[in-house]
């Protein structure tokens, strides 16, 4: 039931009520990292287990989440932000088991997922993509989960072999719900990957120069593709950009893929799918104009900047 490859479309959540609208409980939470936290949209605030034991997460509301209706009919995802999962090497890894219930308490999903295993890459590479942090977002896609309405969530996880360096579980902020994937995708030439330096540089009278150190955080630059938005994207389109805009953090899986591993030959669709995936705030310059009856014209770019 799992969906993407490298080939599918982008994807943008936008929609967390699973998670931000009722409490959610959790088997152990450690001292000043409650489970709480994965409601904060904060990525630096994190729920912490107090061991590697399974631990489970849950969601259990008195009355069921209806999908927003803008959303209604697209697949669900779960994403990790800011998690320590370790990487899939020599058997050691994280075993993620998501199960989601309908308005009748009904199992509608069972599926377990793993981590992505990275030991395939020169370690040249796998330090440079390890500085930008891609491996704290894990992401996961279910077909079919729009099909009704969600009152129960759990999601457990387990440890397999020895983790070596990981004590504990550590999540900073979870989505759960449905993802908008647009038809008409942005072409890859058009999603250009950059650096926010807030570092300001001055210079004294004399000449010398001075960095007041800020933070440095990644963006995503997207360009709509120059093909026009189709009748089934309008309203979506809409909705990020109006209703949405820049006042939440949203998350965007630019080259979404799901695989057990990248190896050394597919060292730059793991460029391409992990750092290419970014929780912040949309500032949008984008532009509609009617072209006919059931299609828009698209100009102008949306930048998302990594949240703290």
């Amino acid at each position: 039931m799992t969906i993407c490859n490298q080939d599918e479309n982008m994807v943008f959540f936008m929609e967390n009520g699973a998670v931000d609208t009722y409490a959610l409980t959790a088997t152990s939470a450690a001292v000043n990292h409650p489970v709480t936290e994965l409601q904060n949209t904060s990525r630096r605030l994190t729920w912490r287990s107090t061991s590697l034991a399974a631990n489970t997460i849950t969601g259990n509301w008195t009355t069921p989440i209806t999908p927003e209706a803008n959303l209604r009919g697209r697949k669900v995802g779960i994403v990790f932000i800011n998690h320590n999962f370790p990487k899939n090497i020599a058997g050691d890894y994280t075993n993620i088991n998501v199960k989601l219930y309908d308005s009748t308490l009904t199992l509608r999903i069972n599926e377990n997922f793993t981590g992505v295993n990275f030991s395939g890459m020169g370690y040249k590479e796998e330090t440079a993509i390890g500085l930008i942090r891609p491996y704290k977002n894990r992401v996961i896609y279910i077909a079919g989960a729009t099909e009704f309405d969600l009152r129960r969530c759990e999601i457990t996880l387990t440890g397999v072999g020895a983790l070596a360096g990981v004590t504990n579980w550590e999540i900073g902020r979870l989505y759960v719900g449905p993802i908008f994937q647009p038809a008409d995708n942005v072409y890859w030439e058009n999603d250009k990957l950059g650096a926010v330096d807030d570092t300001r540089v001055s210079f004294s009278r004399g000449g010398d120069q001075f960095s007041d150190y800020g933070s440095k955080r990644r963006g995503v630059y997207l360009e709509p593709p120059a093909s026009l938005v189709t009748q089934s994207d309008i309203s979506y389109w809409m909705y990020l950009i109006h209703v949405i805009g820049s006042r939440t953090p949203i998350f965007v899986d630019v080259h979404p893929r799901i695989a057990g591993d990248f190896g050394p030959s597919e060292i730059s669709e793991a460029y391409l799918n992990l750092l290419w995936q970014v929780y912040g705030i949309a500032n949008n310059n984008i532009r509609f104009g009617r072209r006919a009856s059931n299609v828009m014209s698209v100009t102008g770019s949306m930048q998302i900047v990594e949240q703290a």
